[in-house]
């Protein structure tokens, strides 16, 4: 019998609920408003059960939101800037990620979320993005209005597709979003040529 292998299960099993029952919470009000007692209750556990793997509340978010956060970096880390077809792919590995785990992007991205979790998530895609503009444009006052505009429209792009369920599939979000980058790319070309104008 592997006791070890049915820890584990277990472990994952009584993560698993927690983080469910935290989701809905924070879907309904703010972290400061939640209590260990309730996520506990939800989940059908004991609160020293709760205290086994967190913490607090907002240690128990602050993990949940690592463990995306990591996962978003070792896209990001994979990129070859510049590489054709690269923006597209990373794109949907991005997209997918948060299919994948759509639940709790929404409650972090939502109106009771994280603003930490939100400005974490820009600085991590904003480096290849500005790595990426930087080749065309060195003037970093151009690439970094290019970035913001781009990420901040990236992640309202996330939360809306969140907010309507996912309909569109990651593949063709990600056309879209790759679409939308080579125009921002196109634009910088062309403030760069001065032919913005012309």
């Amino acid at each position: 019998m592997n006791t070890t292998g049915d820890a584990n299960r277990s472990v994952r099993r009584t993560k698993g609920k927690l983080k469910d029952a935290l989701i809905q919470l924070l879907m309904e009000k703010p972290a400061k408003d939640i209590t260990v007692r309730e996520i506990a209750e939800i989940a059908d556990v004991s609160r020293g059960t709760f205290y086994l793997y967190y913490r607090d509340v907002y240690d128990m978010i602050e993990k949940q939101e690592r463990v995306l956060l990591d996962q978003l970096q070792e896209i990001m880390d994979g990129i070859a800037v510049g590489a054709e077809g690269e923006a597209y792919r990373s794109i949907l590995a991005t997209l997918v990620l948060v299919q994948e785990n759509s639940e709790l992007f929404q409650a972090l991205l939502g109106p009771n979320g994280s603003h930490e979790f939100v400005c974490a998530m820009s600085a991590i895609i904003s480096k290849p993005v500005s790595q990426s503009i930087g080749l065309l444009a060195p003037c970093e006052g151009t690439t970094q209005l290019v970035d913001g505009f781009f990420i901040k429209g990236f992640i309202g792009l996330v939360e809306e597709w969140l907010a309507e369920g996912l309909h569109r599939p990651p593949e063709h979000m990600a056309t879209v979003v790759a679409g939308l980058f080579g125009d921002a790319k196109e634009y910088v070309r062309a403030i760069q040529n001065g032919t913005l104008w012309t």
